[in-house]
């Protein structure tokens, strides 16, 4: 059976300290999307659906663009044929051009391919433990998470993502930015099912499929784009026809 024709229902939980409340609203921070199959498909494993944690989240309306680059990551990780590896793609560019959101948007249009997609900090080796940690805490109870030092969190995790019935998961490893202080490959899980993608402004120092994230070089999308985060009306009416103009306009939407 193909993984979109499976009954699915979506809940959206947003946790309060005593209080479990479901709705059909939008993806807020720090909310989790869970994907309910039927016990015969998902056999030993859970479905956690979208995990975001403490990522920053723009609105899915405020994402424009990037058609191009969305498509590129769709091809590397989605190219319709049955995995026979590991799938990853690298996003790679100057800080502040795109790259987690453009991860975040892929993550957010493809969630039905995925039984399970999970946001991990990836600047230093401890935020990313504390990322593992999280993972781990949805499937083993607290007490047993306090007795785990960190190989050993990372190593319950992996172990969860290597279950043949789970072979439907993505992992997004943000912000990897200083390879030379730790190998991120360490945090793969070892196995032939899985997509990672990974954000970096040194590509060409990570194994994977590159997918660089150039300045926006439509003017109209950059002009969307303005609109938006100043919350300014009819931003076109008031444009320039200059080429001196238009370049400002693409430098300040293109990050």
């Amino acid at each position: 059976m193909e993984p979109h024709s499976l009954p699915l229902s979506i809940q959206h939980g947003h946790r309060f300290p005593s209080v479990y409340v479901h709705d059909h609203g939008n993806l807020f921070q720090g909310d989790v999307h869970h994907h309910h199959y039927p016990q015969q498909v998902t056999d030993r494993v859970d479905a956690f659906g979208l995990c975001f944690g403490s990522a920053p989240l723009i609105e899915p309306q405020d994402f424009i663009g990037r058609r191009v680059e969305i498509d590129a990551v769709i091809q590397i990780l989605q190219p319709g044929s049955i995995p026979t590896e590991q799938r990853r793609v690298v996003l790679g560019g100057m800080g502040g051009i795109g790259k987690t959101q453009l991860a975040i948007a892929y993550a957010r249009q493809c969630q039905y391919e995925y039984a399970s997609i999970f946001w991990l900090n990836a600047t230093s080796e401890l935020t990313l433990q504390a990322g593992y940690r999280s993972i781990v805490a949805r499937f083993i109870n607290a007490q047993g998470l306090e007795i785990l030092n960190p190989e050993q969190i990372v190593a319950r995790a992996h172990k969860w993502l290597s279950d043949i019935c789970n072979p439907r998961w993505l992992l997004i490893f943000d912000n990897y930015d200083e390879p030379d202080q730790f190998d991120v490959v360490r945090y793969y899980p070892n196995t032939a099912h899985g997509s990672i993608i990974i954000t970096s402004r040194r590509p060409d120092l990570v194994n994977a499929q590159q997918v660089h994230i150039q300045p926006l070089s439509d003017v109209q999308e950059a002009l969307e784009i303005l609109q938006q985060r100043s919350q300014r009306e009819n931003v076109e009416d008031g444009k320039s026809t200059c080429a001196a103009r238009k370049n400002n306009l693409l430098t300040l939407a293109g990050v």
